[in-house]
């Protein structure tokens, strides 16, 4: 009951801010001025939406920015309608919005069409936002589409979608098209374009359902964690672990590429379509995938892949974008995917841990330095061989479980220099379970004049481990040590190798320490045999004869001599020692003899 209240209370709100003058806008703006509206509460976000359909800013170059975190529980939001500008949350998190419709008057557009926080986007930027436990469900079956959480589609030559990221939320439609965060952007490109016209950077759907049409007999599809259908667009930085349903061209990342590029993108999607389904992408046009990585599940019937489900980049289909060319490009690719594929009629279900199908015409696809986890569970109706793709014979095959072919493998990614020298590409990082995923922040170890010894980079969600430190280089005459506690590092740094010199005081204790102990130990061995000598001597006296006795005096004169020659060595205790217990073993040695002899 208070939850009925609350909602009607919302939209009695609404209703009155829809009636209120304009105040968010100075009405005398010149046109073409730079616009600036700040929003903090969902009260001002109804109201700015009044403004907007009735035209308040359809002459000044304008700049939404958020103040604080909005929370939609309510509110019917219907979606703001072909907006151009820069819409930045500042960090800020949109939650709780529900949308179930449209109210876009045009003849062309169905109520149930062009569903999203923004239906359409007619130009400019939207950055910095995070939607968070939001829904979009349609109240009516309808099938042409396009819907995602921040926008339904774009409809301009050029549209930057940056650092948004959709959590907890849930797209469940009966359309084709159909996005985490956008339904479709992008268009064909025209004849001569070599480089997107669109990007789409750092943007995330994570924890969140994604279902568009389940139909059995449609060949449309194009449903995606991020994107449903993108053309002429730039993926850089994004990651996806959206549970993704729909009928064909179904992935992790994006439904349909045409006329893409992909780069340093990661997807842990769990992926289901009846065909034409991979981990990154579903079907893909002559595009590109450069330093991307899938650990996703693939479920599906026929045409299934690790990455792409099935690929073209042949002469005539298209225009392309990759320096004018119609090659479909795979390089730096990472594909520790599970594939499962269920009975159909064809008898085969097309699967590989790369691609499910590409046309192998000559010219049309190129494979660089792509891996395959041999560990990934891969079960096909006709049990095909884990290759790259179906037909397609790549020694490629490598085991994730061994630590030093991950890590040699997680080097190539993290050394790929792109082209475009105004993007620093995130780095990979290995999960303490072994996967890979992008770091939260690096550890970069130098020697003493900071070249660069190793860097480590820690995993989101995981600690740095000190273990993971190298070792540090030996220099002779000195001890070695970080200067830094390793066990509380908890953000990137520089670690450096410092040393102390071994001190000449601390080499002469040592050595005054040992010719002590030497010392002393001799002398005590000295004393003990000298003592046993002597009274076995003493015992056996009166039973020597002459000869014995004169050998006796003969052994005792070297006695003698040799302690005369001890007493001269007084002014060096060390050696006085040493001569005096060696005297005292060569008398000994005597007496022993004469013993024998006797005998």
């Amino acid at each position: 009951m208070l939850s009925i209240k609350k909602r009607l209370l919302s939209v009695l709100s609404a209703a009155a801010l829809a009636v209120a003058p304009a105040c968010l806008l100075n009405a005398s703006a010149a046109e073409g001025a730079d616009v600036t509206v700040k929003l903090g509460t969902a009260e001002e976000l109804v109201q700015f939406k009044t403004e907007w359909d009735n035209g308040d800013y359809a002459d000044v170059n304008l700049t939404v920015e958020l103040t604080g975190d909005i929370d939609m529980t309510g509110v019917e939001w219907t979606g703001l309608y072909k907006f151009k500008g820069t819409f930045d949350g500042k960090g800020y998190t949109i939650s709780n919005m529900a949308i179930t419709g449209s109210d876009i008057n045009e003849p062309n557009f169905s109520k149930t069409a062009n569903l999203g926080f923004f239906n359409t986007i007619a130009g400019g930027t939207v950055k910095n936002v995070t939607f968070d436990s939001c829904t979009v469900t349609e109240l009516e079956n309808f099938s042409n589409g396009f819907v995602g959480i921040i926008a339904g589609r774009d409809e301009t030559d050029s549209v930057t979608l940056e650092n948004c990221h959709v959590t907890n939320c849930e797209v469940f439609v009966n359309s084709w098209f159909v996005g985490g965060l956008i339904g479709e952007i992008g268009d064909i490109p025209s004849a001569g374009v070599t480089r997107p016209t669109h990007t789409i950077k750092n943007c995330s759907v994570t924890d969140t359902l994604v279902r568009g049409s389940m139909s059995t007999t449609s060949t449309v599809g194009q449903i995606g964690g991020l994107v449903g259908g993108a053309y002429s667009t730039e993926f850089i930085d994004c990651y996806s672990n959206a549970d993704v349903q729909g009928s064909s061209s179904v992935g992790g990342l994006i439904g349909y590429l045409r006329a893409c590029r992909l780069i340093n993108c990661g997807s842990e999607a769990a992926v289901i379509a009846f065909h034409h389904s991979g981990g990154i992408a579903g079907a893909a046009l002559v595009s590109e995938i450069i330093n991307c990585y899938s650990a996703a599940t693939v479920i599906g019937t026929y045409n299934l892949g690790g990455i792409v489900g099935s690929i073209s980049g042949a002469e005539g289909e298209g225009l392309g974008f990759a320096n004018g060319s119609n090659v479909f490009r795979f390089s730096n690719c990472i594909s520790a995917a599970d594939i499962e594929s269920s009975e159909n009629s064809g008898g085969s279900s097309c699967s590989g841990l790369l691609a499910g199908t590409i046309n192998s015409a000559s010219g049309t696809y190129l494979v660089e330095n792509a891996y395959c986890d041999s560990n990934s569970s891969f079960t096909t109706v006709n049990n095909e061989d884990l290759t790259a793709a179906s037909g397609t014979e790549l020694d490629i095959i490598s085991d994730f479980s061994d630590s030093e072919t991950l890590k040699s493998i997680l080097d190539t990614l993290n050394s790929y220099e792109y082209e475009n020298n105004d993007v620093e590409l995130k780095k990979w990082a290995v999960r303490s379970d072994g996967s890979l995923v992008f770091a939260s922040y690096a550890v970069t170890f130098v020697d003493e004049n900071d070249n660069v010894l190793d860097v480590v980079y820690v995993a989101e969600g995981d600690s740095f481990d000190p273990e993971s430190a190298p070792e540090i280089p030996q220099k002779e005459g000195f001890t070695g040590a970080w200067d830094a506690d390793l066990s509380a590092v908890s953000e990137s740094c520089t670690v450096k190798a410092v040393y102390t010199e071994i001190s000449d005081e601390s080499s002469d204790e040592s050595s005054d320490v040992s010719s002590d102990e030497s010392s002393d130990t001799t002398s005590d061995l000295s004393s003990d045999e000298s003592s046993d000598s002597e009274q076995d001597s003493s015992s056996d006296d009166t039973s020597l004869s002459d000869e014995d006795s004169a050998s006796s005096v003969t052994d005792s004169s070297a006695e003698s001599e040799t302690s005369s020659k001890a007493d001269s060595s007084d002014k060096n205790p060390s050696t006085g020692a040493a001569a005096a217990g060696a005297a005292v073993v060569i008398l000994a040695g005597a007496a022993a003899a004469v013993l024998k002899k006797k005998s």
